[in-house]
């Protein structure tokens, strides 16, 4: 008779309300508004819907024994909130239950959502390996929500780890996850160079140590298209480009050379309006005119369209779903 679509979407800074859509027959009704999931960066309270709080009964005094070892309810780690971490150990529990209901990846994605320290995200970390162990199910959101919390705390470690890994993460990351997780990684790369030039000595060092890998990180991402059988398209070329132009370096500048050059060379060109601004930017910064003059013919001669914004896991409205269960 009916059919219900829920779904919890996404946006930059927080969750648009759910809605829910009533078909009956192939007739679509309006939708109404299901309650909000609130997700508050700045917040020290974890607003987590009533039907996914832990329930009293679940939650013990003594520690309890799980595959992971003993977690207590009580005993939440440094810089990590107590709400979010019962969440966290309820949901562990859940896990080595036995029992036929199984936690939803709405919880995996609201510890993510709501992650404020690297603590909580290392916490978040824990419990997808669990997640994948149990293989319980994500989405290509999933990843995208992972990239997206590891954006906000400049704290790409986890994600380069899971993307590392397919088999044992299982992760299902889209084109435009990788390309944005990409740009990240040079922009964090250039503000980690320009911390270094301020500092001296060991401090200094240790932070071009840290830019190099970063940007390195970003050609790791980069090579594991393939790996995931995602094309290395205009989208991966140019987000390359762009990464290794925001750090301008001397090495930065002749990788961005080289991988221009590489992709240049193919008919058509993989390269993104986006990136070929870049190069005509660091050349003029670089005192070259006629290579400034010639990337800036080849942007006005082709026909690249600005990148537009896309999402993974898209609904009808063009928004990221979160879940469908």
């Amino acid at each position: 008779m009916h059919s219900i679509k829920a779904a919890h979407r996404i946006r930059e800074f927080g969750l648009a309300t759910a809605r829910t859509v009533l078909r009956i027959g192939n007739k679509r009704m309006a939708p109404y508004a299901l309650p909000r999931l609130s997700v508050c960066y700045n917040s020290t309270v974890v607003a987590i819907p009533t039907s996914m709080q832990p329930k009293e009964t679940e939650i013990k005094d003594d520690p309890i024994t799980t595959r992971i070892g003993e977690l207590s309810f009580r005993d939440a780690p440094e810089n990590v909130r107590p709400d979010l971490w019962k969440l966290f150990v309820a949901t562990i529990q859940r896990m080595d239950s036995g029992l036929v209901w199984r936690p939803k990846k709405r919880m995996l994605h609201l510890i993510l959502l709501n992650a404020t320290t690297k603590e909580e995200l290392d916490m978040a970390f824990r419990l997808t390996e669990e997640w994948r162990r149990n293989l319980l199910s994500i989405v290509p959101a999933t990843a995208h929500i992972w990239a997206k919390a590891c954006v906000r705390l400049k704290y790409p470690e986890p994600f380069i780890t899971m993307l590392m890994d397919r088999w044992k993460y299982r992760q299902m990351p889209a084109k435009q996850t990788l390309a944005y997780f990409i740009k990240f990684l040079g922009s964090y790369s250039a503000e980690t160079y320009a911390l270094a030039k301020e500092s001296e000595g060991e401090e200094s060092k240790a932070l071009i140590s840290k830019a190099d890998k970063l940007l390195d990180d970003a050609f790791r991402v980069f090579a594991l298209y393939p790996y995931y059988e995602i094309e290395q398209d205009a989208s991966a070329y140019g987000a390359l480009i762009e990464a290794c132009c925001e750090v301008n370096t001397e090495e930065a500048w002749r990788r961005a050379l080289v991988v221009s050059e590489e992709t240049l060379a193919t008919n058509p060109p993989r390269i993104t309006l986006e990136a070929l601004k870049s190069l005509e930017n660091c050349s003029n910064e670089r005192g070259e005119p006629n290579m400034a003059k010639r990337y800036q013919q080849l942007a006005t001669q082709s026909d690249l369209e600005p990148i537009r914004e896309e999402d993974v896991n898209l609904d009808e409205d063009k928004d990221l779903l979160l879940a469908i269960d």
